[in-house]
């Protein structure tokens, strides 16, 4: 007997349907591992040392309300930010370097601090965020953030030593008008590391970590598309780099993850894609170095980015200190053999 002609009406109607959805699910994954990058194995969860959430807090006040303005116009705000960075990271244990280099008559210098390995000449393990702010904005999240997370790691890891060194760095210059250019602390201190010969085996810079929401629309992206497969809120923390460290990108989200302090996720770009370039590890990845950018995605999410409303009030202090267990594991996870 022939088939009802309905019946198979709706059998055709069904397997297109399910084709449609098999294309749309297949489109979905390639644009999910297009953006996030390849998945990797989960590591176990790493003992780290808690922050203090306070003295984050004060950080960040002391940033902002003391030393602001902290831009190139105002260069002897930034030699009072760069000998406070100092004089912390000396407190806590470290070898401590001002790197100074001049712009036009004026004098800048980046904060290098180290802690040797126990094991000469594996190379640098490099963690930096810029001091600097944009023109007269308090300049909290953009970047008191990134700096009081690299003070606060460096008391907490106090007692740590890891097989290769660790070089913590404030970098100075890097916002307008020395963004892109030879002239940005983070240029000056990689080329000073190519010339000695030292090799960096890993590094990210932390630009903007410290705002974060649960409200629903709270994180932009780029591209509207790109919202299909990234979250809508804005409460994590970003690791992202272009795709030529897309194995380093998988081994700094499972290091990130392995605190379990707040959730990471990974993006990557073509060099040149946009935001995932504007930040000091850009300076290393034009040099063939290592580089990676951890973020809160700054002006994706911060409405107050470079503006007077960037302010500490509007910092999540207590996941900007959950940041820091996260870095400490990221630098187990750089760390192994």
């Amino acid at each position: 007997m022939a088939p009802r002609p309905r019946a198979s009406l709706r059998r055709r109607v069904l397997r297109t349907l399910a084709l449609l959805f098999s294309l749309a699910l297949a489109a979905w994954l390639a644009a999910a591992w297009t953006l996030r990058g390849p998945v990797g194995g989960a590591s176990p969860k790493r003992e780290t040392t808690p922050a203090s959430v306070e003295r984050v807090r004060t950080d960040v006040e002391h940033l902002c309300r003391v030393l602001a303005p902290r831009d190139a116009l105002h260069p002897e705000r930034s030699a009072a930010t760069a000998a406070w960075i100092a004089a912390s990271w000396r407190e806590s244990g470290l070898e401590v370097e001002l790197q100074g280099y001049e712009i036009g008559g004026v004098e800048h210098a980046n904060v290098l601090a180290r802690r040797r390995g126990r094991e000469p000449g594996l190379g640098l393990l490099v963690l930096g965020a810029h001091h600097d702010a944009y023109r007269t904005t308090p300049g909290a999240d953009d970047n008191a953030s990134g700096v009081a997370a690299l003070l606060e790691l460096a008391r907490t890891t106090r007692g740590r030593t890891l097989r290769h060194d660790l070089l913590l760095v404030a970098f100075d210059t890097e916002e307008p008008p020395h963004f892109g250019s030879d002239r940005m602390g983070s240029a000056v201190l990689a080329e000073e590391l190519l010339r000695r010969g030292e090799p960096v085996v890993a590094m990210a810079a932390l630009d903007m970590v410290g705002r974060y929401s649960d409200e629903p629309g709270s994180q932009a992206w780029p591209l509207g598309w790109m919202g299909l497969v990234l979250p809508e809120r804005g409460d994590f923390l970003a690791v992202a780099g272009d795709w030529e460290m897309s194995a380093r990108l998988a081994e700094a989200r499972r290091g990130l993850r392995s605190a379990r302090s707040l959730p990471i996720l990974s993006l990557r770009a073509p060099a040149g894609f946009g935001w995932t370039d504007l930040s000091d590890h850009s300076s290393f990845r034009k040099r063939g170095l290592p580089g990676l950018l951890i973020t809160d995605t700054g002006p994706l999410r911060n409405p107050d980015y470079h503006g007077a409303g960037d302010l500490p009030e509007r910092l999540d202090h207590e996941r900007l200190a959950a940041v820091v267990p996260a870095l400490e594991a990221l630098l187990l996870e750089w760390d192994e053999p």
